[in-house]
């Protein structure tokens, strides 16, 4: 009791207190609704129906104010009141689209709660009811609830329930458990909805497969349930009977959206290429005829398979490429062959990779051949390291080698005794005193090539000559500063083969035709690029001196005349590499006159002769059948015919460059296919 005024008379008196709404109220005003509960605590009538209604949202019951009287206090209201079968399950939250579609067509989704068939269970349902009846009971028996049903499905309870099962193992296999299972009875049944007279006659025709399965199960000794792998009706099928291929098992997959499709591979038919299903030879029609023809030809590569045909490496080439690209963070190479060493290295100094830090891995105690095509970023302690790690070096080539200096170059000739093979290519900060001492340090060498050095002169020159008894290929490439005297020093090379003297303007008769009066009757290769003072003097000494000459190369003599030039090949008759380019008093007959004497000719270069005609070079090269490659750059009135008539009389043609010559295009005619043209502005 209180002595606060009535929340409905505001009057003071004998007062009785909300335990909810702490409001005060009279006997006679509260009303007869207002009552206490079990513990004595006293509710208005405002508080009590507020609370009713809110129960009754929450639990989905018609509650009464006469119900909620029996209410304890701290216990649920719907494990009070009577248990009341539901009508339809009520879903709490937004409705989705497909709720909404199934409800407006009378579907509803099974209980989670519903009974399941056991896995091992023996029973089966109907055998003449639907699928659509069975889905139907489904539906009904899912309102039920049930706390033991994991126990019944054990025991193999639920006979309707395993009827609906076996018609959707029939469709493609048995459904997940729990709310999946739920999901796929509604689709289906969703789906025969949909699908009307369709859906009807599939469902009977899979009850007609499933009785005939059943037959066929029955005949079996030890009959047992597959569930799950080929779709048959559960207790209907037997050991015997439960391998059935029918092409039926397939439309139904077709037909089911809830099972993945199978994927097929084809082949081809080994005689007449018809698509057949992979793993068979023939086709059925070419089994039955029994045909032995031979098999069908392959099919030509296409797409970038034929655009790559004839430029695709092997795997030996396409490792060693990878190798070389990753060559910075490889430390050694192991037992590597030597030639694919020195093919890695090539490849490392084509991508401009050689370093001071990639050098290490190339050098090894055992290595006799060591070519290093880019050395402009070696230092010179690189030099060092190599002579100090490689000391049974016999083949040395250095390129590029622009700081290579004069003490490292001495350390080689110090560390590595075995030398006999040396090319050097660009040292220019070597001076010619400094290459003489390591001529003479140096064991005497068969192989000497410096290529662009302009301090080379005859000091390095007389040390040649005096270690020259067994020096066999002498090259100096582009020595600017070799002189009349520096060539006159070399003397006599007794065994001297070949010799290149290209670029070295500064020589002439004077010095040109001594050295080839002393070693011209060996010589096998000459090569005189460049040396523009030489005369026709020099070309009588060449056809007096030299008569086995098979490597000749004249380029850019212009003070040679065109007869002058013919009459070296009076003698050298076994001549096949000859470069005329830029000698420019040949003519025609000249040119006549050299081809009909040295008939095997397999390189021929005529680079800029503006004075050849189409008639005078078609006349030549009749001579030449085994010419091989030809440079007609910068020639006059080149063009598709001429190359079409060259080729008829030299047959075995593989290369032509045909720079400068405007005249040929890319039609050349089914003649030239085979024929590799370099340089023509319109291919």
């Amino acid at each position: 009791s209180s002595s606060r005024k009535c929340a409905v008379c505001s009057e003071e008196g004998l007062l009785t207190t909300c335990s909810r709404c702490s409001k005060s109220f009279h006997a006679q005003c509260a009303g007869e609704t207002a009552q206490a509960d079990a513990k004595g605590d006293w509710t208005c009538k405002e508080c009590w129906e507020l609370k009713a209604q809110l129960v009754a949202e929450t639990s989905g019951c018609d509650i009464t104010a006469n119900d909620l009287a029996r209410v304890p206090l701290g216990r649920s209201l719907t494990n009070t009141l009577p248990k009341t079968k539901k009508t339809a399950s009520r879903v709490n939250g937004p409705t989705s689209a497909l709720s909404s579609f199934l409800a407006e067509r009378g579907i509803v989704a099974p209980s989670r709660n519903q009974r399941r068939p056991s896995a091992r269970s023996g029973q089966a349902g109907p055998a003449e009811e639907t699928p659509t009846e069975a889905r139907a009971a489904a539906a009904a028996e899912s309102d039920k609830e049930d706390e033991d049903d994991e126990n019944e499905a054990e025991n193999g309870a639920g006979g309707e329930t395993n009827g609906k099962r076996a018609a959707q193992s029939a469709r493609g296999g048995a459904s997940k458990r729990g709310r999946f299972r739920n999901s796929e009875a509604a689709a289906a049944a969703l789906l025969d909805s949909l699908d009307g007279p369709r859906g009807t006659r599939q469902a009977q025709q899979s009850d007609d497969d499933e009785e005939e399965k059943g037959k066929s199960g029955a005949k079996g000794k030890n009959g047992r349930k597959d569930s799950g792998k080929k779709g048959d009706k559960a207790g209907k099928k037997g050991k015997k009977g439960g391998n059935d291929s029918d092409d039926d098992d397939d439309d139904d997959d077709l037909l089911d959206p809830y099972k993945p499709r199978r994927r097929v591979t084809t082949a081809q038919c080994g005689t007449c290429g018809v698509r057949i299903t992979a793993g068979m030879l023939l086709c059925s029609k070419c089994q039955r005829s029994g045909s032995k023809s031979a098999p069908r030809r392959a099919a030509a590569p296409s797409g970038r398979l034929a655009a790559l045909r004839g430029r695709l490496l092997p795997l030996r080439e396409l490792c060693m490429r990878v190798v070389s690209e990753n060559i910075d963070g490889i430390e050694s190479f192991g037992d590597v062959p030597a030639e694919v060493l020195d093919r890695i290295g090539r490849l490392v100094c084509q991508q401009r990779r050689l370093h001071p830090a990639t050098l290490p891995p190339f050098l090894r105690a055992d290595l006799e051949s060591l070519e290093l095509t880019d050395c402009a970023d070696l230092k010179s302690e690189s030099y060092q390291l190599i002579s100090a790690r490689c000391p049974l070096l016999q083949r040395l080539v250095l390129r590029n080698c622009g700081q290579l200096e004069g003490p490292a170059l001495a350390q080689f000739a110090r560390l590595c005794p075995g030398l006999t093979v040396v090319e050097l290519d660009g040292c220019f900060r070597v001076t010619d005193d400094e290459m003489a001492s390591f001529v003479k340090a140096a064991r005497p060498l068969e192989r000497l090539a410096l290529h662009n050095s302009m301090k080379v002169g005859a000091v390095t020159a007389a040390a040649i000559a005096s270690r020259a008894e067994v020096l066999t290929h002498l090259r100096l490439l582009r020595c600017t500063f070799l002189t009349d005297d520096g060539l006159a020093a070399l003397g006599t090379l007794p065994a001297l083969r070949d010799l290149v003297l290209d670029g070295s303007e500064l020589l002439s008769d004077a010095s040109v035709i001594p050295m080839l009066q002393h070693n011209g009757a060996r010589l096998h290769t000459l090569h005189l690029r460049g040396l523009r003072q030489l005369s026709d003097d020099a070309a009588v000494a060449i056809a007096k001196y030299c008569h086995s000459l098979t490597d000749v190369a004249l380029s850019g003599l212009d003070g040679m005349t065109g007869p002058a030039i013919a009459a070296i090949w009076a003698h050298n008759t076994h001549t096949h590499n000859l470069d005329l380019a830029r000698c420019t008093q040949l003519d025609d007959k000249a040119l006549s006159t050299v081809t009909r004497q040295v008939p095997r000719l397999r390189i021929l270069s005529l680079h800029g002769l503006h004075r050849l005609s189409p008639d005078g070079i078609v006349a030549a090269l009749r001579h030449s059948p085994e010419l091989e490659e030809l440079d007609a750059s910068w020639c006059k009135d080149v063009d598709d015919n001429l190359l079409a008539e060259i080729h008829k009389h030299c047959p075995r043609l593989t290369k032509v460059s045909v720079w400068g010559c405007m005249r040929v295009t890319d039609m050349l005619g089914p003649a030239l296919q085979a024929v590799t043209v370099v340089g023509c502005s319109r291919i």
